[in-house]
């Protein structure tokens, strides 16, 4: 059966999306000697980058030769599966009930690792009743 225009738009909107898809942020720099003319807009909404310049931009710029990647500033987002979507798993000994932990987040600047580093956690006492007294 032949497509409609309509589909054959639709099938064209979506492709043009998955090629321009990025995640996460980067830090990026141009290393050529030139302006450079971007193929679509970065995070500020600028098209052209300078010679030698730093712009921030997702993963969709990785590939580009001209572009350096400096630092990465926010990690790409882990797809996650919802405990819904997985099918239940019966045993001998009963149903399996799932767990999900939440991801660790890491520090984002030097400033709140360094916070991090001089604040650990402290058991303050490892009996908490330790040196008390009940009285009737």
């Amino acid at each position: 059966m032949a497509m409609t225009r309509q589909q054959k738009r639709e099938k064209m909107i979506q492709k043009r999306a998955a090629a321009t898809y990025g995640d996460g942020l980067y830090i990026y720099q141009n290393i050529t000697g030139a302006d450079l003319m971007l193929s679509r807009p970065t995070k500020a909404g600028r098209r052209t980058v300078g010679p030698r310049e730093k712009f921030i931009g997702d993963s969709y710029y990785k590939n580009m030769k001209e572009v350096v990647c400096l630092q990465e500033v926010q990690a790409p987002m882990q797809e996650q599966k919802l405990i819904t979507e997985v099918p239940p798993l019966v045993t001998h000994d009963g149903q399996v009930e799932y767990v999900q932990t939440q991801p660790e987040d890491k520090p984002l600047t030097e400033e709140d690792k360094q916070r991090q580093a001089k604040n650990p956690d402290v058991l303050l006492t490892e009996a908490p009743l330790d040196g008390i007294r009940i009285m009737r």
